[in-house]
């Protein structure tokens, strides 16, 4: 929001109500820059504390590493499609409601290019924004008249993604990745001053390009090492605004503009790395480690500012038997979780995150990799103050994984 009474908001919340949304977020920490952060990914690593830079594509699509999709076996194809859902408590120092969201995660594909390489394309949102925060009381600088202001927020950027990965050795394998960032966020306010009105509407756009390179390193058959690095980047953006104010019933449009230049939004470097380890034939462990050079952008809000964020992932994966003709054996069950001292910062206080999950791989009946992964987290997000608000959540994620040989001639008797 770039009105003047963001400034003010966060210290008045604690006077105001959070009400239910239909976006992919309801969470008040949405109105920063360009929204929440999306966390969720193709495949299973929502089920891993999401994180897995150095999982191999050999069986589900690893959105996290390009280098992973040099890992595709010869003539597999793989299609994946997800959605989610989750149901917030939000609570205050005076007051607690709850908020539930359902959308969709993502939709990706990929497919081997020949033994040494492969390439995929992903579609999911990479920020969400939605919040209604009602009955923010003020009074107006230079008198004793007061103000009640309604702010609401909506939209978000949606992130379209093309890797590709390649071998340079049996043991060795790079990536890169391009992603194309764009999307519209759309702010309203409306205050009102005695019998007058005051409203403000303002719709951004946002698009920009951003690079991610990645490696994976396989040093036995237990170990296998991963890293990638995003590449800073500048989100270009403009604005549609319309403003009007209503005195004594007459209506006045105080300002109509379109498609405006906005400051570009600066997003940082980000480093990643991250282990896979095998343990036996049945359990597979994986730990990942990132860190968010958000000082180095200068960026902040009214409200707060953009942090340097350190992020720590680890997840679980049991299967007794992949092979097995018994169907129990051949489930996944999965547990993770991640932590990450936050990259806002709203009067000296951090707004940090935890988060556990639960999950499980059904494979289809016969022998096929397709399989439906489901997960369930648990978490927090901020904490309670006078300036912040404490998030309770939960949420579920689904995704249905198809996987196919390319070429392969049928028998049918």
């Amino acid at each position: 929001m770039r009105f003047t009474t963001k400034t003010a908001l966060f210290f008045f919340i604690g006077a105001s109500a959070y009400s239910q949304t239909n976006n992919q977020t309801s969470s008040p920490y949405s109105l920063f820059g360009l929204g929440r952060l999306n966390d969720a990914a193709p495949g299973k690593t929502n089920a891993l504390g999401e994180g897995g830079v150095a999982l191999p594509m050999t069986s589900e699509i690893n959105n996290l590493n390009p280098a992973a999709y040099a890992t595709i076996p010869e003539k597999v194809f793989m299609f994946d499609l997800g959605a989610k859902g989750e149901k917030t408590n939000y609570s205050n120092t005076d007051a607690s409601q709850n908020a539930t969201t359902f959308s969709f995660s993502n939709i990706a594909l990929a497919f081997a290019l020949s033994q040494k390489d492969g390439v995929g394309i992903t579609l999911l949102p990479y920020s969400d924004v939605g919040y209604n925060i009602t009955g923010i009381a003020g009074v107006i600088e230079g008198s004793d008249d007061t103000y009640s202001s309604d702010v609401a927020g909506s939209g978000g950027l949606s992130n379209f993604t093309v890797n590709y990965g390649r071998k340079i050795s049996e043991r060795f394998n790079v990536g890169i990745g391009m992603n194309y960032l764009f999307g519209n966020i759309e702010e309203t306010e409306f205050a009102t001053i005695g019998t007058d009105y005051l409203a403000v509407t303002q719709e951004s756009f946002y698009r920009g390009l951003r690079f991610t390179a990645g490696m994976q390193a396989v040093l036995n058959k237990e170990i296998t090492f991963g890293a990638t690095a995003k590449l800073p980047a500048s989100i270009k953006g403009s604005k549609d605004l319309t403003a009007y104010k209503i005195v004594d019933l007459v209506q006045t449009t105080l300002e109509v503009s379109a498609d405006e230049p906005i400051d570009s939004f600066k997003l940082p470097l980000e480093v990643t790395m991250g282990g896979y380890f095998q343990v036996g034939k049945s359990l597979a462990i994986n730990a990942d480690y990132k860190r968010s050079f958000w000082n180095a952008t200068g960026m902040q809000d009214n409200i707060g500012k953009f942090v340097d964020q350190d992020y720590l992932a680890f997840g679980f994966e049991y299967r007794r038997n992949k092979e097995s003709f018994n169907y129990l054996d051949r489930v996944s069950l999965r547990a993770g979780f991640n932590v990450d001292n936050g990259y806002l910062e709203v009067n000296d206080k951090r707004i940090s995150n935890y988060k556990g999950v639960f999950g499980l791989g059904l494979p289809f009946p016969g022998k096929t990799n397709s399989m439906i992964n489901l997960s369930y987290g648990f978490g927090q997000r901020g904490a309670v103050s006078e300036t912040l608000v404490k998030e309770n959540y939960n949420t579920f994620s689904f995704n249905i994984v198809l996987q196919d040989i390319w070429f392969l001639k049928r028998k049918y008797d």
